[in-house]
């Protein structure tokens, strides 16, 4: 396949592919360490990059992945392909945020990157200085418009939803009828179908609205006639999946805030309303005559504190292949009521934006239930946290 808007002169190509096991997470890092010149500026930073690219691609292509490692006379190129269509995008959701960082970072690492859509696919590369989705096949469209909608409470709805859909990868990751409820599991298959193609607004328009600091912004969406009902659907699922975040089961990710409820009542039902000929509401107006929002749902009851504090310390990678393992030990201790917890980073090898979702969920998790989770991270991987701007966010400890 054939590489795009190549600036290397290519002098050597490795390429190799994995099958869609997230064990294959460190395989894929070893083997660009393995072919990259060894005059790469930082191997750590490369490394990262990959680790990255690669985690994406297991979420979302859901099949086998490959990477592609071209060296040139000035810099290094890392591809990294799976068959999803959809376009990755840097994400801006704030340092508090549980997911939204893997690009940030490898944006921050390289000194470019971008990505080559191809039939059955997408390349996702990133470079390292050394010393349109395929078409569909429409039907009838609706126009949708969106008025006055909200910016500052879109990117906290964004940043939430996102939060709730890493978790269901995470779930994917050990999903079977003893770890979670049936229902759970099916429920997080469902709303991955049916959030598919609504999640993402006219990007263009957004970024312009945040970077001049508009309060509101006004959207344009084009739409398949047919699309009411399963937006009516993907509520209701939405809604169903807060009700398994208030009892804590299987997921750290906290229940939707009533504000983004409020806004998600408004997002779908006027995409409903529109498509069968109603006028739009704008977000404003819409607002006032629903003051108080959807009522929310009761909390479960809260475990009784137990004594004393944990300590939890994961050991080598801590990633897309072993971030679930301590996603479940550190919700069992929340669960008990444990109210002290340390997460020792002590043994830990390498971190990246996976492993850092885990963690922050954890952080959210906790301090909402008046719980503490002090964080021990290491020199070797402070950097990392440096990065993703968590500082002001987690309780982070030096060693003793």
């Amino acid at each position: 396949m054939p590489i795009d808007e190549v600036t290397l002169d290519a002098a050597q190509i490795a390429e190799r592919w994995f099958d869609p096991d997230s064990g294959n997470l460190a395989g894929a890092r070893q083997f660009v360490r393995d072919v990259a010149p060894d005059d790469v500026t930082s191997e750590g930073d490369l490394l990262l990059s990959v680790s990255e690219l690669v985690t994406n691609a297991l979420l979302h292509g859901r099949s086998g992945f490959g990477v592609r490692v071209t060296t040139g006379s000035e810099a290094v190129r890392v591809e990294v392909f799976d068959a999803s269509p959809l376009l990755p995008a840097a994400k801006n959701y704030g340092p508090a945020a549980i997911t939204g960082r893997g690009l940030r970072i490898v944006d921050h690492l390289s000194s470019s990157w971008g990505v080559t859509p191809v039939d059955g696919g997408k390349w996702v590369w990133f470079e390292m200085a050394r010393a349109a989705a395929e078409a569909d096949d429409r039907g009838p469209r609706v126009t949708v418009r969106l008025l006055g909608l909200p910016v500052a409470v879109h990117a906290r709805a964004a940043a939430h939803h996102d939060a709730l859909r890493r978790e269901f990868d995470l779930l994917r990751q050990r999903v079977g009828p003893d770890e979670a409820p049936p229902r759970l599991l099916a429920l997080v298959e469902e709303l991955d179908r049916r959030d598919a193609g609504f999640d993402e607004l006219p990007a263009a328009d957004l970024a312009a609205a945040i970077d001049r600091d508009d309060p509101t912004v006004d959207l344009t969406f084009d739409v398949p006639a047919d699309a009411a009902a399963r937006l009516t659907h993907l509520g209701r699922l939405l809604d169903e999946a807060d009700e398994y975040s208030l009892a804590g089961v299987a997921l750290m990710t906290t229940a939707s805030p009533p504000e983004i409820v409020a806004y998600r009542r408004w997002f779908i039902g006027q995409f409903v309303d529109q498509l069968v000929g109603a006028a739009p509401v704008p977000w404003p107006t819409w607002r006032a005559a629903h003051p108080d929002g959807p009522a929310p749902a009761a909390p479960a009851a809260a475990p009784p504190p137990a004594e004393g504090e944990a300590v939890v310390r994961p050991a080598g990678d801590l990633d897309i292949a072993q971030g679930p393992a301590v996603h479940d030990e550190l919700l069992a201790l929340h669960n008990q009521g444990v109210v002290a917890v340390t997460l020792d980073l002590g043994e830990v090898t390498f971190l990246d934006s996976f492993g850092i979702s885990v963690i922050v969920a954890a952080h959210t998790r906790f301090t909402e239930d008046g719980a503490r989770l002090v964080v021990v991270v290491p020199p070797s991987l402070q950097p990392v946290f440096d990065i993703a701007g968590l500082g002001q966010v987690l309780d982070l400890r030096p060693p003793a």
